[in-house]
């Protein structure tokens, strides 16, 4: 199972403060569910798996999904380069949204219960 790299987390709340950080992550939940959705069928179009891919590492990057992040990343590459994503790729890739979903969705309700309890 993946999980929100906590020192990211950490300093996301000390910047934008608990409540701003778990609307973000709501954010990020819904941006992945829609990119997750999307990708339920491997697009032939590599200027699109590469923008979408572009996307995901990105905010991955701001959350601490750092395992999407480098996958998403790899991927980005590939499809730049011109190169057709195998199925196992794409299969690791819609997991890693998924994992990332389920990690999201949990820090969201840890910091809104942290932010009650102060």
């Amino acid at each position: 199972m993946l999980t929100l790299n906590p020192d990211v987390l950490e300093r996301l709340s000390a910047d934008i403060g608990a409540q701003a950080l778990q609307q973000a992550l709501g954010l990020f939940v819904a941006e992945l569910e829609a990119m997750g959705n999307a990708l339920n069928e491997q697009p032939e179009d590599l200027q699109l798996v590469a923008r979408q891919t572009h996307v995901l590492k990105s905010s991955a990057a701001t959350f601490g999904a750092d395992t999407l992040q480098a996958l998403a990343g790899r991927i980005e590459a590939q499809a730049r380069a011109g190169q057709q994503l195998a199925e196992d790729d794409w299969q690791r890739l819609r997991k890693a949204v998924s994992d990332t979903v389920y990690a999201a969705q949990s820090s969201s309700r840890l910091s809104g219960e942290a932010g009650h309890a102060r």
